[in-house]
């Protein structure tokens, strides 16, 4: 509901982005992607993947990072994606937080967090344990 209406009172200039809460630390934690402020790391373990996730999460560019990997590194749809992003124009819609490991949850709430407090509007569920 809370979604709903902040985009029906906004007209229109809000992006909704929704994604779930383990897709996204897959993505962030599976990503190749190489830029001055991501790692690039061969990560094969699920320590090794665990690691480069939670280092991810701890940049700025950990929502870049998910969207270049799921819609490609130039593509129209990351260019929209990211003038949102950057504009603070996205609704950030992450579901399933309960179906995330407790350490990765919390990291991943703190990264949220700190998205929420540069004004990005961010709504996060799941289900109480």
């Amino acid at each position: 509901h809370l979604a709903m209406e902040s985009l029906q009172t906004h007209e229109g200039d809000v992006v909704s982005f929704s994604v779930g809460a383990p897709e996204l630390l897959l993505g962030v934690g599976f990503s190749t992607t190489t830029s001055d402020t991501t790692k690039h790391c061969k990560a094969t373990t699920d320590q090794e993947i665990t690691e480069l996730c939670r280092w991810r999460l701890a940049s700025a560019d950990f929502m870049m990072i998910y969207i270049r990997t799921m819609y490609g590194p130039e593509t129209l749809t990351t260019k929209f994606l990211r003038q949102a992003l950057h504009s603070r124009r996205m609704l950030i819609l992450v579901d399933r937080l309960e179906a995330c490991p407790d350490n990765l949850a919390v990291d991943l709430l703190k990264a949220l967090g700190r998205m929420a407090s540069a004004g990005h509007r961010i709504v996060v569920t799941g289900r109480p344990p």
